[in-house]
């Protein structure tokens, strides 16, 4: 009976020792350890060679050549954005605030976060670089899965379209329904169909600054200069003479002459970008044909006549110009007929 009592006293005497030690054991300050800094700064390093060139070169080698560029330029691109987002705001919405599922703003732009701040046994830097490799990893490895896809056959391809609810039958007989149709239209209304010169230069001054960049005219110029105090009686003469001499222009070969007759002053330019004429001679200029003189404008150096003394493009770009104008009225022409066949088609029900 006496041993009972005394059991019990030493239980509570262990206990509250117990509990006088926990609170001085929590309370001990984190300190810095080299070994633990030391390995996780190479794993930072480590993981980081993983993403470039590792995973760059991998997924690269699933690509042609000629992709293999665009594929390490895409990997080294989405690892640069996502450290800058992570540092920004990504560090501190995951390892910060009390919810379970996503933390605070409270560490946003590394906001609290020192050289001396520790994380356990190592510098929070390091702990922050640390996971920002696997946030750049997992991110950059969406790439890897559309370069795996681009490696697909046409039997991988049409399981793949088929587990997203599409046909690949339906799609290969669509796409022949509509190569046979644009046959049927090339061939019905082929020869009806006329793209000149003129429509081509139109299409490349009016489409894009490209298109322009390609085409060079070559234009001359005749100026009726005009004194400092300029009324409008002065310019009606100028002009007037500019009249006169539009009249007996008949080619750009007799514009010396006419200028050196009328008192006017010729200039040669050569071949010019039709961005460096000013509008609306430009508009003019384009819409001229080879060999055309424009009426009489007046600018700052005087009363001007601009002639048109041929151009130059880019095969190619007028190639592609006089392709897209045909595809144009070939769009035109098969809505007309499809229209006209549903006009004219008859049901007959038995």
């Amino acid at each position: 009976m006496t041993l009972m009592p005394r059991r019990r006293a030493g239980l509570s005497a262990l206990a509250a020792a117990l509990l006088t030690a926990t609170p001085a054991l929590a309370q001990t300050p984190p300190t810095l350890d080299r070994g633990d800094t030391a390995w996780m700064i190479v794993a930072t390093v480590l993981v980081l060679l993983m993403i470039v060139p590792g995973l760059a070169l991998f997924y690269g080698g699933l690509v042609r050549a000629k992709n293999l560029l665009s594929v390490l330029t895409q990997v080294l691109a989405i690892t640069c954005l996502v450290a800058v987002i992570w540092v920004i705001y990504g560090y501190s919405l995951a390892f910060t605030g009390e919810s379970g599922l996503i933390g605070g703003f409270s560490k946003a732009f590394l906001a609290g976060i020192a050289p001396d701040t520790l994380s356990g046994s190592i510098p929070e830097y390091v702990f922050l670089c640390f996971q920002m490799t696997f946030a750049c990893i997992t991110t950059a490895l969406i790439v890897g899965g559309i370069a795996e896809r681009n490696k697909m056959t046409l039997e991988q391809f049409g399981q793949h379209m088929k587990g997203m609810g599409v046909d690949i039958r339906t799609m290969k007989n669509r796409f022949k329904a509509e190569m046979s149709w644009r046959e049927v239209v090339r061939r019905r209304f082929g020869h009806l169909i006329s793209i000149t010169e003129r429509d081509v230069d139109q299409l490349m001054a009016n489409t894009s600054v490209q298109a322009q960049g390609d085409l060079e005219l070559q234009v001359q110029r005749i100026t009726f200069p005009l004194p400092g105090a300029v009324d409008q009686s002065v310019i009606a003469q100028r002009i007037a003479e500019a009249d006169a001499v539009a009249r007996k222009f008949s080619g750009c070969a007799s514009l010396p002459a006419l200028a050196a007759n009328a008192g006017g002053r010729h200039e040669d330019l050569g071949s010019r970008k039709p961005a460096t004429i000013p509008e609306p001679t430009r508009s003019l200029l384009l819409n001229a044909r080879d060999g055309d003189l424009l009426p009489a404008s007046v600018s700052n150096g005087g009363v001007e006549l601009w002639a048109l003394c041929g151009r130059k493009a880019e095969n190619s770009a007028r190639e592609n110009a006089q392709a897209e104008l045909r595809q144009q009225e070939f769009d035109v022409l098969a809505q007309k007929h499809l229209k006209d066949l549903r006009q004219d088609a008859s049901i007959e029900i038995r």
